[in-house]
């Protein structure tokens, strides 16, 4: 067999499409985003379980005497929560990042189809 039989041409369906380029403007400031957002996914709950762990549940528990923060597990779980609440927090501004930030795009889309 021959070795121009044996290599992909370029018309065959491996070989299309696997060029590469390079990012505009508009695209690396979307993965600089997204690579924000996914770090803040990591840090901003584990911050949140350290100080909620250490300070707020702690302080909860001397002011209101709740029942369930009067154990060490009781604490975790309350700060577990806050750590949870923080999670939705950073999707949330990520939803909204991406709704603003792509709030004009759908339109600019429909005038150029038109």
């Amino acid at each position: 067999m021959s070795d121009a039989a044996r290599a992909p041409s370029a018309e065959s369906s491996w070989g299309r499409g696997w060029t590469r380029r390079t990012l505009n403007a508009e695209e690396r400031r979307a993965v600089r985003a997204l690579c924000g957002f996914a770090i803040a996914l990591v840090a901003v709950p584990a911050v949140t379980y350290r100080v909620a762990s250490g300070w707020a549940c702690p302080a909860a528990y001397e002011r209101y005497g709740a029942a369930l923060l009067a154990t060490e597990s009781g604490r975790a779980t309350c700060a577990g929560m806050f750590a949870i609440l923080s999670v939705n927090a950073v999707l949330l501004a990520y939803v909204v990042w991406v709704t603003r930030s792509s709030g004009s795009a759908p339109r600019e889309v429909e005038k150029k189809n038109a």
